[in-house]
């Protein structure tokens, strides 16, 4: 436990004043350092299972656990995460310390939790086998998104989107500037993940939709959209193991399979 605390409040200290500097938006690491890529037209999601989250309003964060099953974090309620069954059927609450905005799977046997703003500034880690607060490491300022992958809090690239001018941003850790895409169909994005390829999918909450940009900025394309039944979407999770997207709305949770 003394090097995972290690790992995250080194990281953080290295990282911070970036994401700060650049705070427009939720972020995420690159998730693979493949040169093996797939072009977005290619891209097809076929809905496995719609389903109902048990709190009102949506959610903020969601995850896929190694056994299946799927994890719910909701700042504007409860300050429990909600589990759900590999077939979307909801088991139980897990009480947290304060309510919960974004979490990550750091072993088979915890997480991170974050907060949000107007919360405590630091990261809560959680032991599902007995579903009690094993850790806290603190930070300076408040963490929103996380997201936490082969023993590294981030990895080579780091991508984020900005609300303000509608773009997208991939920086490297240094916080160079890699590429910049400007997407005027963004309005509200919120959650932001990367596939194995690198291709970047978004979620906008404002325009109902969900999107996915060439890992190389050159092009994007909407895949999901009000006419699909999302609404106001906010939470997203790509699962590299199951190749699965898992994106929760006012609706509740849906879970994709890529096609």
């Amino acid at each position: 436990m003394a090097d995972l605390e290690d790992t995250f409040t080194k990281t953080l200290q290295n990282h911070e004043q970036i994401i700060t500097d650049r705070n427009k938006g939720r972020s995420t690491p690159d998730t693979a350092s493949s040169s093996v890529t797939k072009r977005i037209d290619s891209i097809r999601l076929h809905l496995e299972k719609r389903f109902c989250v048990k709190q009102e309003n949506v959610s903020t964060g969601c995850t896929i656990l190694p056994n299946g099953n799927l994890l719910i974090a909701n700042c504007y309620q409860k300050s429990v995460l909600m589990e759900y069954s590999e077939d979307c059927r909801y088991i139980c609450d897990i009480p947290c310390s304060k309510e919960p905005f974004d979490l990550t799977i750091i072993d088979y046997d915890r997480i991170a939790i974050t907060h949000g703003h107007g919360s405590s500034n630091n990261i809560e880690i959680l032991n599902m086998n007995n579903k009690t607060i094993e850790k806290e490491v603190n930070l300076n300022s408040s963490c929103y998104g996380i997201s936490y992958q082969d023993n590294k809090l981030v990895r080579d690239r780091i991508y984020f989107t900005a609300k303000h001018n509608q773009t997208v941003h991939c920086i490297s850790m240094a916080g160079d500037e890699i590429w910049v895409r400007k997407e005027i169909s963004l309005i509200n994005p919120w959650d932001i993940v990367v596939d194995d390829y690198q291709n970047v999918f978004i979620v906008d909450s404002d325009s109902n939709s969900l999107i996915v940009i060439q890992h190389d900025r050159s092009s994007s394309r909407k895949l999901l959209s009000g006419r699909k039944g999302l609404i106001k979407p906010r939470s997203l999770h790509y699962n590299k193991d199951k190749k699965a997207l898992l994106v929760c709305d006012n609706n509740g949770g849906a879970l994709y399979n890529f096609m």
